[in-house]
Parts: C-alpha cells; structure tokens; sequence
C-alpha cells in the first residue's frame, strides 16, 4: 500500500466494530488521512452454554460467514474437531481469520463476495443427505441455508456471536458526521450508523460512501445516500483502493 500525502486533510469514518478497524484506520494515515473510529457495531459472543445440541460426527460441512464468526466458535469450542467436519470460508477475511485461529480451510469461493460466491462451488450443488452447520450471528441472510436446503442438504445454525449497537458518546457523533468519506460494511452496520448520526442524516447522505456489496450499495441508495461506490471485495485494500481512486477523482475535478 502506498505512502503519501494523497489525504492530507481528510477525514474518513471507520466503522468496522473497534477490534477489526486499526488496520484500515493505518492505511488512511499512511496516506496523510485521519481515520476517525466510529465503531458502529459491537460483536458480543455468546456463550457455548447457550448453543444449540450438535452432533458433530455427523456433520459434513461447518461453514463461518465471518471472521467474527471464527473467533466467537472458536472461544466457545474448545478442542479439535472430528475428523469428518470440513471448514467453509465465505471470503478472504474468514479466511485469514480460520487459519489465524488454527482452523484448516478446507473450502472457500474463488471469489470473496460472500454467500453467492460460495454457492457457485462445485462442493455445493448436489449436496442430498449432507448435514451442514452455518456460524453466524442472530438474523443474518437466508440466502446461503435456503439455497442448500434446495439443493438436498440439512441446514442448522449456530448463533455464536450477536450485533449489538454501541451507545458512543455526543462529541463522538458531532466528530464522525464532520468527515470527507464514509465507509460502511454491513447492512446493519448502516442501519446503525444512520441511527446514531439521525441529527446528521441529511448531511451525511451526501458525503461519499463506501460498501462492500451491492446488495449493501442498494440498500445505502433506497436509504437516500448519493454517493455510493462498491468494493471489489470485503478486504481492507479494497475498501483503501475505491478511497483512493474517489480522492483521485476528486484532485481532477478541482484542477479542471
């Protein structure tokens, strides 16, 4: 990644829960940015205590939608897993976050662009009699549990971790609606932001923003944001590489 002055007096609102923002708030002060960290989720996980019965030796696959989704399995099972269980990654963040925790990547999309991705894999068209457990957190998509119960699977959940809402401080909105770029990586991730910059809303609709699907970019647009561009993929470059080429943008149109 480059090192310059390219955001000398920008600002950019990281909004990644706090544990995960670091690495993209260091990329923006590389390039002479500040990152302002305004986490707008929380990830608490919730204890094995509260998981449902699984029967390991009978599941085939155990597919994680997140690096949150990795680390909240692996502080609440504790051992290895049987031998017949392969792990799924849903995109490149999970998969740096399996094999950060020690847990084999036995299959992932060719593309990081979550579940759709994932169902293009030849492992999960034809998947009659398989048993497979997705770990996520409460409320996530349907997509990826209907589509390979259509395709002959048994799907269950594992709800490890839960979204919750952060409660930051005033000042701390007053600074993260006074930025020249958002970023935003999750629908609820949104949701929230616009919940707890509402005072700000109409004027942070207009700021560029960031996402990480279209699916997310749609939903920012029927939200009322103007400016919304789509990564190429969920990474920390990706997101860097479209706030680059809009800060890029922008030096053009003020020289022309």
């Amino acid at each position: 990644m480059a090192t310059d002055n390219l955001f000398a007096g920008r600002k950019v609102l990281v909004t990644r829960p706090e544990s995960q923002a670091q690495t993209l708030a260091a990329m923006v002060a590389d390039r002479g940015g500040e990152a302002i960290i305004f986490p707008a989720l929380a990830i608490a996980f919730i204890p094995a205590t509260q998981w449902p019965q699984i029967d390991w030796p009978q599941i085939d696959w155990l597919i994680f939608v997140s690096p949150n989704a990795v680390a909240a399995f692996v502080a609440g099972y504790q051992q290895p897993l049987p031998a017949n269980v392969k792990c799924v990654a849903v995109g490149g963040g999970t998969v740096k976050a399996m094999q950060q925790h020690g847990l084999a990547v036995d299959l992932q999309p060719p593309e990081s662009k979550g579940s759709e991705s994932l169902l293009t894999v030849e492992q999960f068209q034809t998947l009659q009699g398989q048993q497979i457990v997705i770990v996520r957190a409460p409320g996530g998509r349907e997509l990826l549990a209907e589509t390979l119960r259509l395709r002959g699977a048994s799907v269950s959940y594992l709800n490890a971790y839960q979204r919750v809402r952060p409660h930051p401080s005033e000042t701390a909105c007053q600074q993260a609606a006074q930025v020249d770029y958002l970023t935003a990586t999750s629908v609820a991730s949104l949701d929230n932001l616009c919940a707890l910059l509402k005072p700000y809303l109409s004027h942070i609709r207009e700021l560029p923003l960031v996402v990480l699907s279209d699916r997310i970019q749609q939903h920012a647009l029927s939200s009322g944001f103007k400016k919304v561009t789509v990564t190429t993929d969920a990474s920390d470059n990706a997101i860097m590489q479209r706030l680059t080429e809009m800060e890029q943008n922008h030096g053009k149109r003020q020289q022309d």
